[in-house]
């Protein structure tokens, strides 16, 4: 499952993006977080949609990742309606894992896959540049079992700065308020 953020701050247009794989064929699909009642289909997946397992989805691009052992694949949405949707592999990096995860943060702009290589023996960390498909290995775990991943938003410097100046003035006015009210003692040696 991918989650494609609307053109809006209102959660009534953000959309859930998710694989249904039947057999060996997909369909790609999507819900409405808030009425989730509803599936509305994009269209399907000509050929073996079975290994495409994480799916992530690049809001700064608009296009729609998956991981498959094979490598990183685009599907590209705007040509599903009617069906099918065109699917194709993305050139750069070495990205084939088995049991890959995605995750996009559109803070770096980058991907986040991590997956297994090797029959599961090794665990693969990878950050992709999903303009250009180049990869840098960031990490190689040996205990790590890939399960999911998500790309967590960090404050910037700003919010950062903010709350400890924010900090330091109400620490400030609290030590002139004790010591105004005579509760502070000084020690004298």
């Amino acid at each position: 499952m991918a989650y494609q953020p609307g053109p809006t701050s209102d959660p009534s247009d953000d959309r859930l993006i998710m694989l249904e794989v039947a057999g060996s064929t997909g369909t790609v699909v999507w819900i409405d977080p808030v009425s989730p009642s509803v599936e509305n289909i994009y269209g399907n997946i000509v050929g073996d949609a079975r290994e495409f397992l994480g799916l992530a989805y690049d809001s700064i691009q608009g296009k729609l990742f998956a991981s498959e052992s094979d490598g990183l694949f685009e599907i590209d949405l705007s040509s599903c309606p009617p069906s099918p949707c065109d699917v194709f592999q993305v050139v750069g990096g070495d990205l084939a894992v088995e049991n890959g995860s995605l995750a996009f943060s559109a803070i770096s702009g980058n991907l986040y896959q991590i997956g297994t290589a090797h029959n599961g023996l090794r665990t693969f960390y990878n950050v992709v540049d999903p303009t250009t498909g180049s990869a840098s290995e960031t990490l190689n775990l040996y205990v790590l079992s890939p399960g999911g991943l998500a790309a967590i938003p960090e404050p910037g410097l700003a919010v950062g700065l903010l709350a400890g100046s924010l900090g330091l003035v109400l620490a400030v006015r609290w030590r002139q308020a004790k010591r105004s009210s005579g509760t502070d003692v000084q020690r004298r040696g």
